[in-house]
């Protein structure tokens, strides 16, 4: 169903690159322009239609150690850029669709400063990308710039662990040096 409700996003697209590629590929669209007019549902909806094969392969690419926890990450992180979109508020906020960190280690920043409960909130969320970045990138400067974020906000708002599911002060203690 969702390819459908994507062919037609491509047919109804005003983007101009839309009529080049249509010209130059003789009426098809190639992926690469197909992706860059999907949303991110539709990336995990494309990805959950792969081979079990290629799925692994990507999964491990982002860290992740089976598709199945990479597509609990993308439904996790649906939730979280749709709570966002809406202008909804994340902090303090349980988010339904909960990470999984099976079998991933510690590789990211966040990770020894997640509380327990942190994984039901943004906290955990953080946790995810924190880990995407720094498994695809060796100088993504993700939780340096978190870490900026959160130096800034009023220490009124710093101060609620609980708000975010992080111990902020061993997280903010953590990046000296």
């Amino acid at each position: 169903m969702w390819v459908f409700k994507h062919i037609q996003k491509i047919a109804d697209s005003s983007e101009q690159f839309v009529p080049h590629f249509r010209e130059k590929y003789e009426g098809q669209i190639p992926i690469w322009v197909a992706v860059e007019l999907m949303d991110f549902g539709g990336a995990g909806k494309l990805l959950q239609g792969m081979s079990h094969d290629d799925r692994s392969e990507i999964a491990l690419a982002f860290g992740a150690p089976t598709p199945r926890v990479l597509d609990n990450w993308m439904a996790h992180l649906n939730q979280v850029r749709n709570i966002s979109a809406h202008h909804s508020r994340l902090w303090n906020r349980k988010i339904q669709v909960v990470p999984s960190f099976k079998g991933i280690g510690d590789v990211s920043v966040l990770a020894k400063h997640l509380l327990p409960e942190g994984k039901y909130l943004i906290g955990g969320s953080w946790k995810v990308v924190d880990h995407i970045s720094s498994v695809t990138s060796q100088t993504s400067g993700w939780s340096h710039d978190l870490r900026q974020l959160v130096l800034s906000l009023p220490e009124s708002n710093v101060s609620h662990d609980k708000a975010i599911g992080l111990n902020v002060s061993s997280f903010l203690a953590g990046s000296k040096g």
